[in-house]
């Protein structure tokens, strides 16, 4: 059986340094643990690595790694068995225990599911008061990007998969890296605005990057035109955010030219071994182009959902004197629901609030409100870039 252990784990059981260990034959032999705090109490969440399905376990006390081997599997056969799955741990997972080995995270696509979860799990703990045993039962009802099949048009269900292990022996989804943004047509600039050519001519306090954000996969386009002045990726984040419409609810991450940046504070799990770089101090002027070329690159919002957006940088101009930035030039349609299921389940969700007679109406109704996909006002996107969002560290 593998164990992969996240870096903060890793030190707290003292096992030294950990190597890079294939996937286990068996799928139920593998699985991965991280390390998290929620009110000052510490806590283990023990995941599957190929079906996400996981549990949430104490971790105060577990200082050597006996004990946190006795106290992982007692707490996820207890589990197992609540959930109707006693059979599945005695014929699968027991006896893969005899030999044991501790070794790294296997991918991002793993680690970032991971710290969603993770996300998810303090929430319901705090603020919900649950305990963690209903907190596992409720992280393995969360629909996962990462375990959307190749054929499939739908997200995963960690209990779901972790089931479909055992009907041919192995696992039926496959995580996959984050993959470049597929190619598309130049967008067409905003009159408002005429990028320059030259980024060098315009003094660095004058300076104003303009970008068109595309949300990926879905049809018709729900996109943004945004022009602001240099400043972190992380406060970037949260241009995009507001400019959107999202709510800062859900983890987040930049690929650009390959390189993955996110929020250490946030990400805060395997952070340095999954090659992530620090959006907190990278700024836009670092990654742009000194030539002032068009350029795309990645953004990812909620790792469950799995919203990636298109970021064109459009070029730079002068900013206007007297003028206030960040601004929203133009845009089409509504920003999705949180938690709606992704590009997936967003049209399910609209086909159902349009239909009266649809079993779910009303629930969404209730949820949701009043809801029109093709509404979106620049003005009012203008208004929440320059108010902000809060920051969401203090709940943690």
């Amino acid at each position: 059986m593998i164990l992969r252990l996240s870096q903060k784990l890793a030190k707290k059981l003292k096992t030294g340094s950990l190597s890079p260990l294939p996937p286990d034959e068996n799928p139920y032999a593998d699985w991965s643990a991280n390390l998290f705090t929620a009110d000052r109490t510490q806590y283990i969440l023990f995941t599957n690595t190929k079906s996400l399905y996981s549990v949430v376990m104490y971790g105060k006390g577990i200082t050597d790694n006996s004990l946190f081997i006795r106290r992982a599997l007692e707490n996820l056969r207890e589990f197992m068995e609540d959930d109707g799955q006693a059979s599945v741990y005695q014929r699968l997972i027991a006896p893969a225990t005899g030999s044991l080995r501790f070794g790294k995270a296997l991918n991002r696509s793993v680690t970032g599911s991971m710290n969603d979860m993770i996300f998810h799990a303090k929430y319901w703990l705090i603020e919900g008061e649950l305990s963690p045993c209903d907190v596992s039962f409720k992280l393995n009802e969360i629909p996962m990007s990462a375990l959307k099949g190749p054929e499939s048009e739908c997200y995963g269900i960690p209990r779901d998969a972790f089931q479909l292990l055992a009907d041919d022996g192995e696992a039926t989804h496959e995580f996959s890296e984050p993959q470049q943004a597929p190619s598309a047509a130049p967008p067409t600039r905003a009159k408002a605005s005429r990028p320059a050519s030259n980024v060098s001519s315009i003094p660095v306090s004058e300076r104003l990057y303009q970008f068109k954000i595309t949300l990926l996969d879905y049809r018709p386009p729900i996109w943004r035109r945004i022009q602001v002045k240099d400043c972190t990726l992380d406060k970037f984040h949260e241009r995009i955010q507001t400019a959107m419409g999202w709510t800062n609810s859900h983890l987040h991450q930049f690929e650009v030219g390959g390189a993955v940046y996110g929020d250490p504070e946030l990400i805060d799990q395997d952070f340095d071994e999954c090659f992530y770089y620090d959006s907190t101090i990278t700024r836009l002027s670092e990654i742009i182009p000194k030539d002032g070329k068009r350029f795309r690159f990645k953004y990812e919002y909620d790792f469950g959902d799995g919203w990636e957006h298109e970021i064109w940088f459009e070029g730079c101009l002068r900013a206007e004197k007297g003028a206030r930035y960040p601004v929203c030039l133009e845009g089409e349609r509504a920003c999705p629901p949180e938690d709606v299921g992704g590009v997936w389940g967003y049209p399910e969700f609209l086909a159902a609030l349009a239909d009266p007679h649809d079993e779910r109406h009303d629930e969404y109704l209730e949820w949701a409100g009043p809801f029109d996909p093709e509404a979106f006002d620049a003005e009012k996107a203008t208004k929440r870039m320059r108010r902000g969002l809060p920051d969401w560290r203090k709940y943690l």
